[in-house]
């Protein structure tokens, strides 16, 4: 009875080691009844090989440990697997154990009442351990009662033992099922996470994370529905949505309102509605997942910063599908989410700053080669990143400080610190072209995998240096200027109730012939004179309530500009300052400039080129030579219109994106070469340059440009002359057909594509019989008629043939047979035999016929990369070899 019992529970066991796979893929799965009918013939199955293990007592009653598997289905597959199951168990026990006696009946009828009964208490009972002790609870009564009403008080001495074994096989069993489902869920969580971190890092944008992280809970949950909603400073859009297998991407607009019930939860775990049909979550934003059958729902606010930025919401339709579980699942989500946002957004700003900085940005390893170089390096050293990667930092230094920066690296790699670390020095660059320029560098020293690195950045500061210098210059130039600059400076008081000088220095009162000690405690009404003191002290009067004033005046040829600005303390003028200079030659150079103009104006107006200003794509202004050369009459013919209207259309993409680049850069673009429409509609190549220039105020583009058709002529003239040479270059002098080169470039280019083919390649090489004797018996003049007559009928025979064909040297030719194998290539040599036997070219002195004849060696291979093109070339010359042994006028291979 025992040994029974002990191999029963045994292949209930490993029967769930094994049924637990069926579920591998899901954490919370939502089956169909055909996955629980299965489910249920599976343990069903099950139990009938269980009950080959019963003990048979009484007539045919079996006792055995199948009701374990019906609860096992029943909690797994609730009450379809429960019903399936017994039903199956039902049908083996009567048809495979026994007759229908009553023993038998009541034996099996305990089967679908268990069956049943666990179906109920799976479907209604939450927790999973009373779900074990109901059912149980349930099997232990439903069998006591069967033996006692077959067996009397005599199965009391069966029962007791049975029912224990059934307890602990029991409380067994929930315990394996319930360590197999932990173990599974953190299995199937963990390659969950092994698998989205990949799929995180190749995500480019936040919305393509979260995107992905809801569909992969979607199919980890066996969710119906989901979407993402992100947030912006208290805006929320709904821009993705799933809904029963299909994906829409979408830009919805939510206000808080709409997401009440989500935000008055969020805590920073994830949200949990286990059942909408006991009460909705706030907020009209469920409503359509609501209409659409959604019942159970679970929330995921994603943080980045200690702000809200994304809520990540699946659903199902089954009310409690998310549960306790289900949350702590999605609590170790959300961390991976924001750690990989965290990730994303220092990348992105370690990408930014290293592509968009002007200042180079320089990575070395611990053996001071270049491993990182921006673009900003580039601009300063003048290397390119190609050039510069993997070689020795030395090459950016000039000699002489050399030992000074490796000394640095040493320090910080030694000694973990040093007094330049992490600071600005300044240091001479030394450029590509061999400049030098001043740089300011910060340099620091870290460590990756027991690996020293070293970090710099380094700014161009030749501007400083020359504005420091400048700067000094100034300071230098303004103290000697306060003594004796070209000007005046004056400080006034007001001293019952006139306007007295207290201050006075500068060079310009020693030009008006005056000194301090003539001027100081003079009133300025006495130092204006009679007929300027009424004009003078009205502006220091409107100084004096706390205007600034500025005026000229004109005295003995010179003009002078004059500042008063006034001292206040606590809110009242106590003095103020005048400053005065001599702007004689401003003026005259103010008149000089208009001057300037003029003949700036006549310039453009005469220039030899068109000069075309236009403002946002407008025509505003041309000179007299764009009129000529657009064939226009009159100016107006052309201010007002369309810059794309003067623009060929091949031409007017490109222009307009160069327009855009100089607009945008205030800069300038080389000529280039475009098409314009005259007004008489006739074509023009023109070379332009454009300038990004101000006119009238606003910012414009100058386009400079001129007539080049007659040198665009001159260069179609100049390349068909250099077509023709090259034609000319590839052609046989005497036969007219290809010659050597042509043939050395042709068969180039047709073994290389009958390698990468795998295609065979034939060479013929020919040669006519005894032509020296041909040359010695009719002469020089006739070998070359013969040449000519058997290089023109070969090259014709080769183009029908689709080959090519070319003299090889002297009476020598040479045929290249693409795609042709040696019996091609037999047949081919047979047909160029015969045609130069049509010839009938009279050879007297020929030992093998009166007519001209030639030998002729073929070599075929298909090309390999291992052997070398004019081994082919060699073996069709020993072919051509061997036919001439053969005696001549043959075909050898």
């Amino acid at each position: 009875m025992v040994q029974e019992f002990v191999t029963g529970i045994t292949l209930i066991f490993v029967f769930m080691f094994f049924s637990n796979r069926l579920y591998t893929k899901h954490l919370t799965p939502s089956s169909s009844v055909f996955m629980k009918c299965g489910f249920g013939s599976i343990h069903g199955l099950m139990g009938v090989i269980i009950m080959f293990f019963s003990v048979h007592i009484q007539s045919s009653a079996l006792l055995d440990m199948r009701h374990i598997l019906l609860i096992i289905a029943a909690l797994s597959g609730g009450m379809v697997s429960a019903l399936v199951a017994a039903v199956c168990m039902f049908m083996g026990r009567t048809l495979i154990f026994g007759q229908m006696d009553l023993a038998n009946l009541m034996s099996a009828l305990t089967i679908p009442i268990i069956g049943f009964g666990s179906g109920i208490i799976s479907t209604y009972v939450k927790s999973y351990w009373k779900k074990w002790a109901y059912s149980l609870l349930l099997t232990l009564i439903v069998i006591s009662t069967g033996l006692l009403s077959l067996l009397g008080f005599s199965a009391w001495s069966i029962l007791a033992p049975y029912c224990a074994v059934v307890l602990i096989s029991g409380i067994t069993a929930a315990w394996l099922l319930h360590f197999l489902i932990k173990n599974n869920e953190r299995t199937t969580l963990n390659e969950l996470i092994a698998d989205l971190i990949p799929k995180m890092k190749q995500t480019n944008t936040s919305l393509e994370l979260f995107t992905l992280t809801m569909k992969e809970m979607a199919a980890l949950f066996s969710c119906d529905a989901g979407e993402v909603v992100l947030t912006e400073k208290n805006r929320y859009r709904t821009v993705f949505r799933y809904m029963e297998g299909s994906y829409e991407s979408m830009n919805h607009v939510l206000d808080s309102n709409e997401l009440e019930g989500v935000l008055e939860a969020y805590n920073g775990d994830p949200i949990l509605f286990d059942d909408w049909s006991k009460g909705l979550p706030l907020g009209a934003a469920h409503l359509p997942l609501h209409k659409q059958g959604i019942r159970s729902s679970l929330h995921l606010p994603i943080s980045y910063n200690d702000k809200l930025i994304a809520i990540i919401t699946i659903a199902s339709k089954i009310p409690e599908h998310f549960g306790l579980k289900e949350m702590i699942i999605a609590r170790q989500l959300i961390p991976l989410i924001s750690m990989t946002m965290a990730l994303k957004n220092a990348e992105g700003m370690f990408s930014s700053v290293f592509n968009t900085s002007q200042d180079a940005i320089i990575v070395l390893d611990d053996d001071s080669n270049i491993e990182l170089w921006n673009e900003g390096a580039e601009l300063i050293y003048g290397y390119t990143r190609n050039e510069v990667m993997g070689r020795h930092v030395t090459i950016l230094i000039p000699e002489r400080l050399h030992s000074f920066y490796m000394n640095t690296c040493y320090q910080l790699r030694l000694l973990g610190m040093n007094t330049h670390a992490g600071k600005t020095i300044e240091l001479t660059a030394l450029r590509k072209d061999g400049s030098e320029l001043p740089v300011e560098m910060s340099l620091n020293c870290w460590q990756a995998g027991g690996v020293f690195y070293f970090s710099s950045m380094i700014r161009d500061i030749t501007a400083r240096k020359q504005t420091e210098h400048e700067i000094s210059s100034l300071k230098q130039e303004l103290a000697d200027t306060l003594r004796y600059q070209h000007g005046m400076i004056m400080k006034f008081k007001k001293i019952d109730g006139k306007y007295v000088c207290t201050l006075v220095d500068g060079q310009m009162l020693y030009d008006l012939g005056f000194t301090p000690e003539q001027v100081v405690g003079t009133s300025i009404d006495k130092l204006a004179g009679p007929s300027g003191a009424s004009f003078i002290l009205d502006i220091y009067d409107r100084a004096w309530n706390g205007e600034r004033q500025q005026f000229e005046y004109t005295n003995s040829n010179h003009t002078y500009l004059t500042s008063l600005n006034p001292i206040l303390d606590q809110g009242q003028v106590i003095e103020i300052i005048s400053t005065s200079s001599d702007i004689t030659q401003r003026k005259q150079m103010e008149s000089e400039l208009i001057e300037s103009e003029e003949r700036y104006r006549k310039l453009i107006k005469f220039m030899p080129d068109g000069i075309i200003i236009h403002c946002d794509g407008t025509v505003v202004h041309v000179n007299q030579m764009t009129l000529e050369l657009l064939a226009a009459s009159h100016v107006s013919e052309l201010i007002g219109k369309n810059i794309t209207e003067l623009l060929h259309p091949d031409s007017a993409e490109d222009v307009m994106i160069r327009n855009r680049e100089i607009l945008i850069n205030q800069s300038s673009a080389p000529p280039s070469e475009r098409v314009y429409i005259r007004l008489d509609g006739q074509h023009m190549n023109v070379e332009a340059s454009g300038a990004w220039v101000y006119y009238k105020g606003k910012p414009a583009i100058m386009t400079v440009f001129r007539d080049i058709t007659e040198r665009k002529r001159a260069e179609l003239q100049l390349y068909e002359a250099n077509e023709m040479f090259k034609k000319l270059s590839m052609i046989d002098g005497l036969t007219g057909i290809a010659n050597r080169r042509y043939f050395e470039e042709s068969y180039q280019l047709i073994w290389e594509q009958a390698l990468q083919q795998a295609k065979d390649v034939s060479v013929l090489l020919l040669d006519i019989d005894f032509f020296k004797i041909y040359n010695d018996t009719y002469g020089h003049q006739g070998g070359d008629i013969c040449l000519k007559q058997v290089a023109s009928a070969l090259d014709q025979l080769a183009i029908a043939h689709g080959y090519f064909a070319a003299r090889y040297g002297g009476e020598e030719f040479v045929c290249i047979l693409p795609h042709t194998g040696e019996a091609p290539a037999h047949e081919f040599a047979a047909k160029v035999r015969r045609v130069i036997e049509d010839l009938a070219i009279p050879h007297a002195a020929s030992t093998v016929s009166g007519h001209v004849t030639m030998s002729i060696g073929i070599a075929a291979w298909v090309p390999k990369s291992s052997i070398d093109r004019n081994e082919l070339i060699e073996q069709a010359d020993q072919a051509l070899y061997k036919a001439k042994m053969n005696g001549r006028n043959q075909i050898a291979s």
